[in-house]
C-alpha cells in the first residue's frame, strides 16, 4: 500500500511537471504542418521506430493490458509524438474496460496525466479538420468520474476507516492517504465516528487522519468549535491548536472563557497559546468577537473560481450531524455573522438594543438558510421588539442582501397587522413597500402577502408597485422563458431551439432592443431562467443591453450568457468581469455545448429559478387576491393595466378558477368577451364553463353589458351551432344569451 502510494505521488509530480510545461509552450500537435491532402499516407509504427531509437524503445514494451496500452501512449506524448500515440490509441479506446477498471487507470496514473488527455482533443466546430487524438476527451473524462465515483464509495470509505485502527503504522498511513483521497465524503466519515468513539487511541487515530486533510478540514473544523459539545469540541480544539488554524481564535477564546466541561476549556487554552496569543479575559473575548462582528463586510469569505459562491459547513447539535452546503457570499458572510453573534451572546457581549437586532438579523438567515426553523429563544427576540424596529431590521436586511431572513421579517410585519408601518417620513416608501420592488423573488412576494394582510384601505408610498407586483406573479404561471439574440436571426433560432429542447419557451430576437423589449415583457419577465446574447449584438451595443437588464427589477436576478466571436471575446469577458451574473464564452459549437455553457451560466446564481410549482401556486394566490381588491374598489392605480396576461392564465386548469373570478370583476369588453369564449369551448369542463357563465352574469349586473355587436352575433351563431350538443351544453349556451339580452335570473335579483 505505501509502495503503491509513493508510486502515484511521484507520478502525480511528473505529470504536475508535464502540466507546466504543456502551459508554458504550444502542444506538440500543434507544431506539426497542417496535413496535405496530396502528401503520402502517415508512417507505419515500424516507420517511425526506425526514424527514432526513443520512439522504438517505447514501442517494444509490452502492450498487452489497457494500463500497458496507456503507459505507451503517455511516454510517446511526452517524447512530443502525437502522430505515433494516435496510432495505438484506437487499441485502448476499444477496450471495454468497466467502472473499476478505468478507476484503476486513474490510481496508477494520476489525475494530471487524465486531464492533460482531455486538453489534447479540445471541442471543435463540425466544419474543422478532426483531431489526431479524437476520442480520448471523452475515455479521460470517463475514467476520472469513475476514480471520482470509487473514491466516494461508502463500503470502501467505511473499511478505510477501520484500517486506521489497523496494527501497523504502514496499514494506518496507508488509510490516512486513501481517505484523503476520498475528498469530503471521507473527512465526513472521520468524523462522524469521531463524534461517535469512545476509546482514546481510535480517537487519535481518526484525529490523525482528519489532520492529514489540511487544508480541507479547517472550515468543518470551525463548525465543530462553534455548535458541537463535549468530548468532540474538545477534540476540535487539540485539532486546531495542533494545525495552528488562525480561524478559530475566536470559538476557541470563546469556549476557554465559558465551556462547563474541564477538558474542552483546557484544550482550548491550549490551542491558543499554540496559536501565540495569551489566556484571554472575558472582556477581551467580548472585544474580539465584537471587532470580528464589525469587519464582518470586508471578511473575505472562501469561494469557488467564480468568486460568487462558496461552501458552508455546519454541525447540527440535535441530530449531531455535519452539513456541506453552497450560499453566495452574502448569505456566507450572514452564516459567519450568526455564528460570532452567537458566541458574543454566549460571553454576555449583547448589552446594546443595536447588537440584539444584529443578532436577530443574523440568526433568522441562518435559520432559514440552514433549514432550522426559529427556536423558542429567536421567537422570543422577534415578539420584543417594535413594529418600527421590525421595518428597520428589513430595509438593513435587504441591503445586505439576507434574503432569508428579510422573507421572515415580512412575514411578521403582515402579522401584527399595524398599518403603520407603510408609512415613512418624506414620502419615501417604508422598507415593507420598497421590498416589491425586489429583484429576488420570494422577498417580493413575502412583501406582497404581508401588504395583502394588512388591507389598507388608502394609498401610502410605494403602493403604486401592488398592482405591478401582483401581475408580476400572475406572469409568472407556466414553464421557464429564455430569450436568444444574435444579429443572424438564423443563429438566434437555432439557439432558441436548443433552449427549448432544454424545456425553455425561448424565443429569438435579432438586436439589442428587442432582447430588452422581450426580456421586460410582463408575460415573460417572471419566469425568464437565461438570456443568451450575441457578442455581436447591436441597437444598442452589448454593454449597454447588459447594463439595462442589470438596471431593470425585472431583470436584475437573470442569469446572462455571452456567446462571443473571437475579436470581441475580450471585452465579453470584461462585461461578465463587472457583473456577477453574466458569463463569457466563445460561440458554441455542436452538439451539447450550448447547453453545457448555459448549465455553467445557472451556476452563477445561488438560488435558481422558482419551480413551476411554486410559480403557479402564487399565481393563483395573486389571481385570488386581484378579483378581491377589484371587488373592494382597492386603492391600487393601475390594477387593470395587465390584465392581458388573464388569457395565459385562463387556460391552464389549475387556474382557471381563479382567472374568471379575476375577468368576472374587471369589467372590461375584453374581460367579458374572454368569458363568453371560455364558456363557449365544448372541450372545457362543463363546471368551469359554468363558472366562466355565473362569472359573465356578476360582470354584466355591475358593469353592463360589454360586449361589442359582432360578439353577440357570433354568440347566436354558437348557440344554433349547439342543436346537437348535449343538454347541459344546450342549456349553457341558452344561458349566455339570456345574460347579454339581460333576461338571466342572476341578473333580476
Amino acid at each position: 500500500m505505501i509502495d503503491r502510494f509513493l508510486t502515484y505521488r511521484s507520478l502525480s509530480a511528473v505529470a504536475a511537471t508535464m502540466i507546466l510545461a504543456t502551459s508554458l509552450v504550444p502542444s506538440l500537435s500543434a507544431q506539426e504542418p497542417a496535413a496535405d491532402p496530396a502528401a503520402a499516407a502517415a508512417p507505419t509504427l515500424d516507420q517511425f521506430a526506425r526514424r527514432d531509437p526513443a520512439v522504438a524503445s517505447v514501442l517494444e514494451l509490452k502492450r498487452t493490458t489497457p494500463a500497458e496500452q496507456l503507459r505507451a501512449i503517455l511516454m510517446l506524448l511526452d517524447l512530443g509524438h502525437a502522430d505515433v500515440a494516435a496510432q495505438l490509441l484506437p487499441e485502448l479506446l476499444a477496450a471495454k474496460l468497466d467502472d473499476a477498471q478505468k478507476a484503476a487507470l486513474v490510481g496508477e496514473f494520476g489525475t494530471a496525466k487524465f486531464l492533460k488527455l482531455i486538453r489534447l482533443d479540445p471541442p471543435v466546430a463540425k466544419d474543422a479538420a478532426p483531431n489526431q487524438l479524437a476520442g480520448v476527451r471523452e475515455f479521460a473524462q470517463s475514467c476520472i468520474i469513475a476514480a471520482e465515483a470509487a473514491a466516494k464509495d461508502p463500503k470502501r470509505i467505511a473499511q478505510l476507516i477501520a484500517q486506521l485502527n489497523a496494527p501497523t503504522e504502514g496499514e494506518r498511513y496507508a488509510a490516512r492517504v486513501d481517505l484523503r483521497a476520498a475528498g469530503d465524503a471521507g473527512m465526513l466519515a472521520a468524523i462522524n465516528a469521531l463524534a461517535a468513539a469512545q476509546d482514546e487511541t481510535v480517537r487519535g487515530n481518526l484525529l490523525a487522519a482528519l489532520a492529514d486533510m489540511r487544508p480541507a478540514i479547517d472550515a468543518p473544523l470551525l463548525a465543530l468549535l462553534a455548535d458541537s459539545q463535549g468530548q468532540l469540541r474538545r477534540d476540535a480544539a487539540e485539532l486546531a491548536g495542533h494545525l495552528h488554524v488562525a480561524a478559530a481564535l475566536p470559538w476557541l477564546s470563546t469556549i476557554a472563557v465559558t465551556a462547563t466541561d474541564a477538558s474542552a476549556e483546557s484544550a482550548a487554552r491550549k490551542a491558543i497559546s499554540q496559536l501565540g496569543y495569551p489566556e484571554p479575559t472575558i472582556h477581551e473575548v467580548q472585544k474580539l468577537l465584537r471587532d470580528r462582528l464589525a469587519s464582518i463586510k470586508s471578511t473575505p469569505v472562501t469561494t469557488f473560481d467564480d468568486g460568487t459562491v462558496g461552501v458552508w459547513w455546519s454541525w447540527n447539535p440535535q441530530t449531531k450531524e455535519l452539513a456541506a452546503a453552497t450560499y453566495g457570499v452574502p448569505q456566507l458572510r450572514a452564516l459567519t455573522a450568526a455564528r460570532l453573534a452567537r458566541a458574543l451572546g454566549e460571553v454576555g457581549g449583547l448589552t446594546e438594543p443595536n447588537d440584539r437586532r444584529a443578532v436577530l438579523l443574523y440568526s433568522l438567515e441562518e435559520s432559514a438558510l440552514l433549514g432550522r426553523g426559529v427556536d423558542a429563544p429567536l421567537k422570543e427576540v422577534v415578539a420584543a421588539l417594535t413594529p418600527s424596529e421590525l421595518s428597520t431590521t428589513l430595509a438593513t436586511a435587504m441591503k445586505e442582501q439576507y434574503t432569508a431572513a428579510a422573507v421572515m421579517i415580512a412575514e411578521e410585519l403582515g402579522r401584527r397587522g399595524d398599518l403603520s408601518i407603510l408609512s415613512s417620513g418624506g414620502g419615501e416608501p417604508s422598507p415593507l413597500a420598497a421590498a416589491l420592488t425586489s429583484p429576488d423573488r420570494a422577498v417580493r412576494f413575502a412583501a406582497l402577502s404581508a401588504i395583502m394582510q394588512l388591507n389598507p384601505q388608502r394609498s401610502f408610498p410605494g403602493s403604486s408597485q401592488v398592482a405591478k407586483s401582483l401581475w408580476y406573479f400572475v406572469g409568472g404561471a407556466g414553464e421557464p422563458t429564455a430569450v436568444a439574440a444574435a444579429p443572424a436571426i438564423l443563429v438566434a433560432s437555432d439557439w432558441a431551439g436548443k433552449l427549448r429542447g432544454q424545456g425553455y419557451d425561448a424565443m429569438p430576437v435579432k438586436t439589442g432592443r428587442e432582447a430588452l423589449v422581450a426580456a421586460i415583457d410582463p408575460a415573460v419577465a417572471p419566469r425568464l431562467g437565461v438570456i443568451v446574447l450575441d457578442s455581436d449584438i447591436g441597437q444598442p451595443l452589448l454593454g449597454e443591453v447588459v447594463y439595462q437588464l442589470r438596471a431593470s427589477d425585472l431583470t436584475a436576478n437573470v442569469p446572462i450568457l455571452i456567446a462571443a466571436s473571437g475579436p470581441r471575446f475580450a471585452s465579453a469577458q470584461r462585461v461578465a468581469e463587472a457583473n456577477s451574473l453574466v458569463y463569457a464564452t466563445p460561440r458554441p459549437h455542436g452538439d451539447g455545448s450550448l447547453a453545457n455553457v448555459v448549465k455553467e451560466t445557472l451556476a452563477l446564481k445561488p438560488t435558481p429559478l422558482a419551480s413551476t410549482e411554486v410559480r403557479t401556486a402564487q399565481a393563483k394566490q395573486a389571481l385570488e387576491w386581484i378579483a378581491k381588491l377589484l371587488a373592494a374598489n382597492a386603492p391600487y392605480d393601475e390594477l387593470k393595466r395587465d390584465a392581458f396576461l388573464v388569457d395565459r392564465t385562463l387556460m391552464a386548469p389549475e387556474l382557471a378558477a381563479a382567472s374568471v373570478g379575476v375577468l368576472g370583476a374587471l369589467g372590461t369588453p375584453e374581460s367579458q368577451t374572454a368569458l363568453v369564449d371560455f364558456a363557449s369551448v365544448t372541450s372545457l369542463p362543463i363546471e368551469t364553463r359554468q363558472a366562466a357563465a355565473d362569472a359573465l352574469a356578476a360582470s354584466v349586473k355591475q358593469f353592463g353589458v360589454q360586449l361589442k355587436r359582432e360578439q353577440v352575433v357570433r354568440q347566436y351563431d354558437r348557440y344554433n351551432a349547439s342543436e346537437t350538443a348535449d343538454k347541459p351544453t344546450q342549456e349553457l349556451m341558452g344561458r349566455l344569451l339570456d345574460v347579454i339580452e339581460k333576461k338571466d335570473s342572476a341578473l333580476q335579483k
